[in-house]
């Protein structure tokens, strides 16, 4: 058995002046003596806070795919949908940090919705997709979204296997509070992880002394994670062994703490036990001193006097209707207000989890119509679920995250959490314990008290509301002007006095192409082109500017035991239990990547200015493409010109509009094609199935585009540098075979990323029928009380 040995080093302090110095925080004593808690961390938390998750409709991509995603804004406090927020800013960069793609989105009652293509300014490789707004470049903290996702490029790999890593572990073994104390009970967490910074699971561990007695045993979970009790002694040496694909690991634990205190916390039904213990060295010296517990969670805190006299181990009970929902941050401070221990603990209790019922299915022609019913929701609330559909087996979604752990759990943390939507998708006791487990790993929060206590945040960067200007008159005969609307709304008349030399404004969401209007408003009523100067605020897209950490996507791998010269399997399609042992030498799975038709099988025009004016009208621009037109009082007939068969009838093409298949072609009789964005021609019909005998054309209109007006004597129109972009319909790529190992495991079958739950609790949509034999449906929400939905769902479809 082949022997791998470490040293697992915890820093050793011989008084409890040394513990304070070199304590994880680094803190100097007496450095926040005269500090208050409770107020400095009320003026802390003063300034409000948001929290943005993006849904993403898979985690790999293929180059020429559609990135779609649903955004979620939420007040961190409430953990409610932001109804104030209006501008998201959407960033793809690479490893490197440079910036790919970007956009800037409108955020309606918290939510919102697009697509990044992933065209030829992509390759094979991992991307970093980041959502932000400007008022969160206050904080130093993580409550931005960020998050890996992988594009394959066929050209370049054109087949996929598992990724083949050797068999290292990297060990963290974290006592219960920050510090391994002699002579009294600790608790310690243990971490074990590959050379990917991912679990490695299902691992037995033994604690042995210098005289080769097991003190304990422990295993860890699916995600690496595990726990252990034990009584050091200094006279006494430790070392973990764990054996893995028939080789022994060895960490060795050298140091523990002769003075010290350490935190421990055990959960009870509706309630918490929060022990402070401490060894009878150290009691001498701390004896009658003014300790604190402070209970926080980013936003409030309690604090309450810990005092030891003779006892050696405090216990208190605490209800957890007197917690927080969600996180709770205990930190032990000593009595020069210095914080010397923190232990993280959440809390259920008060967090509403929607589930759904039994999910029907309904076969309809070439379609799947598929219903789910929720329980225990008001229809009545505004609500919004996005979903992701996906065949049964896709390696394509392995989002370590969901909307509850992002929102709950993520920003509270220093660290990253592998896959951290599992401890909210059906959570049970056993998911309870587990994430006890993981934020007794944790140590400290993500909450500095350096930055607690001496820098709280200040509003540097303002809330945004739209797009604004700040206008400055160059010349004008009355200070009066107008700002004509581009959508619906009213224009807005300005009247300024005669000193006024400029004006501001804001809360304009003018989409990509559109420009703002404006005239001057003269003495008689008429109108000008006005001689305006405007400045415009935001006039590009921030940078971040703020570290920030993600973990890569978890993809298959085989594991190399130098050892055996044996291949492990370790997938994530079964909570990480190992799979089976294969030879080496044997052929390790391959999946042919194929190029993603995501447009379509015929030819596609599009249509700018310049191709409009060369077709005045629908019947012209048909007419040019081959087809036999006519158009008689309002009564469209359109026919296909080149066919050859036996048929005694001209066929006729399936017309659609906006993805809508028409029966009646009236509503295109002398129908402009100012309005069109692109038109896709099929004429054979290839992929269309039994309604695609006569070929098929399909109209795509441009809400963004209307019909010009030449305004150039009453009205100028200003360029606005940054725009929102205009969200895009997501259409599901076109397959070669959809009964293929490709479309299985990095096909789409659809994506549905704004929608609401009807008024009898239930959502129904239809997909194309695939003939695929399972399906699985990636679903989040949130309704405005709240209440989350965070589902994974599979379904057979036969």
């Amino acid at each position: 058995m082949h022997l791998v040995q470490s040293n697992f080093h915890l820093l050793k302090r011989t008084t409890l002046l040394l513990l304070i110095i070199t304590s994880t925080l680094c803190y100097s004593q007496d450095v926040f003596k005269d500090k208050n808690l409770e107020g400095s961390y009320e003026n802390y938390a003063l300034l409000p806070r948001e929290i943005a998750y993006l849904h993403l409709n898979k985690s790999t991509y293929i180059k020429g795919e559609y990135l779609g995603f649903s955004g979620y804004v939420l007040d961190k406090s409430s953990k409610r949908l932001s109804g104030l927020t209006t501008n998201l800013y959407c960033v793809i960069s690479d490893k490197e940090e440079k910036v790919i793609k970007s956009k800037l989105v409108r955020v309606e009652n918290g939510i919102t919705n697009d697509l990044f293509e992933l065209d030829s300014l992509f390759t094979s490789g991992e991307y970093i997709i980041k959502a932000y707004t400007n008022w969160m470049k206050n904080f130093n903290e993580q409550n931005f979204y960020a998050q890996s996702f992988r594009v394959i490029d066929p050209d370049i790999d054109s087949e996929v296997s598992a990724k083949i890593i050797e068999s290292n572990i990297d060990a963290q073994f974290l006592p219960e509070g920050g510090h391994l104390v002699s002579d009294i009970q600790n608790t310690v967490g243990v971490i074990l992880k590959n050379k990917l910074g991912l679990g490695v699971p299902m691992i037995e561990g033994e604690l042995i002394d210098d005289t080769d007695k097991i003190i304990t045993t422990f295993k860890v979970n699916q995600l690496g994670i595990g726990r252990f009790s034990f009584t050091p002694l200094l006279n006494r040496n430790y070392r973990i062994q764990l054996s893995y694909l028939n080789e022994k690991h060895i960490f060795n634990i050298e140091d523990v703490e002769p003075v010290g205190i350490a935190l421990s916390l055990k959960k009870r039904t509706g309630s918490v036990i929060l022990s402070i213990k401490t060894n009878q060295t150290t009691i001498s010296q701390i004896k009658d001193k003014q300790y604190k517990l402070a209970i926080h969670n980013g936003q409030t805190v309690t604090e309450s006097i810990v005092i030891f006299n003779k006892e050696l181990e405090i216990n208190k009970l605490i209800s957890e209707k007197d917690l927080s929902s969600g996180v709770n941050i205990f930190t032990l401070f000593d009595d020069t207000n210095t914080p010397i221990a923190e232990r993280l603990y959440f809390n259920y209790s008060g967090i509403q989890f929607l589930k759904s019922g039994e999910t029907t299915i309904k076969k309809e022609l070439d379609s799947l119509v598929i219903t789910i019913p929720f329980q225990n929701i008001d229809s009545e609330q505004f609500n919004n679920i996005s979903i992701s559909v996906l065949p049964e087996d896709t390696k394509s979604y392995s989002h370590h995250h969901n909307l509850a752990s992002y929102s709950l759990l993520q920003p509270y943390v220093k660290g990253t959490i592998e896959n951290a939507k599992y401890y909210f998708t059906d959570v049970d006791r056993r998911k309870e314990y587990e994430l006890d487990n993981l934020l007794l790993t944790q140590g400290w929060s993500s909450y500095s008290w350096n930055t607690i206590f001496n820098y709280p945040p200040k509003d540097n960067y303002y809330f945004e509301n739209g797009i604004g200007f700040k206008a400055n008159i160059n010349k004008s005969q009355t200070n009066n002007f107008v700002i004509h609307p581009t959508g619906g709304e009213r224009p807005e008349y300005i009247f300024l006095s005669e000193d006024e030399k400029s004006f501001e404004r804001s809360g304009f969401f003018t989409l990509d192409g559109e420009k703002i209007s404006i005239s001057e408003v003269r003495e008689k009523g008429d109108l000008k082109p006005p001689s305006l100067l405007l400045q415009y605020f935001p006039s590009q897209i921030p940078e971040l500017n703020l570290a920030y950490k993600y973990l890569s996507i978890k993809e298959p791998i085989l594991i190399k035991s130098t050892n055996t010269e044996k291949l492990v399997s370790s997938g994530f399609e079964n909570d990480g239990e190992l799979l089976d042992v294969v030879e080496l030498s044997s052929n390790v799975k391959q999946t042919k990547i194929q190029r993603i038709r995501n447009k379509s099988y015929g030819k596609i025009d599009m249509f700018g200015d310049i191709e409009r004016n060369k077709n005045q009208s629908l019947t012209d621009y048909l007419r040019q493409r081959g087809y036999i037109v006519s158009d008689t009082q309002g009564n469209l007939k359109i026919y296909v010109s080149d066919v050859r068969s036996i048929m005694l009838e001209t066929p006729s093409p399936t017309v659609y509009l906006d993805g809508h298949q028409l029966y009646e072609l009236s509503v295109l009789s002398d129908y402009s094609m100012d309005l069109v964005d692109y038109i896709d021609i099929n004429k054979h019909g290839v992929g269309e199935g039994i309604r695609g005998g006569g070929g098929t054309i399909k109209i795509f209109t441009d809400p963004t585009k209307q019909i010009v007006v030449d305004n150039s004597t009453t009205i100028k129109e200003y360029k606005v540098p940054l725009t929102f972009s205009n969200a895009k319909k997501y259409y599901a790529p076109q397959y070669e075979f959809y009964q293929s190992d490709f479309f299985y495991e990095y096909g789409v079958i659809g994506w549905l990323p704004k929608n609401s739950i009807n008024s009898d609790g239930s959502y129904s949509f239809k997909i194309l029928n695939t003939q695929t034999s399972g399906i699985k449906l990636f679903i989040e929400g949130i309704t405005s009380n709240g209440s989350l939905i965070s589902e994974v769902i599979t379904i057979t479809t036969n």
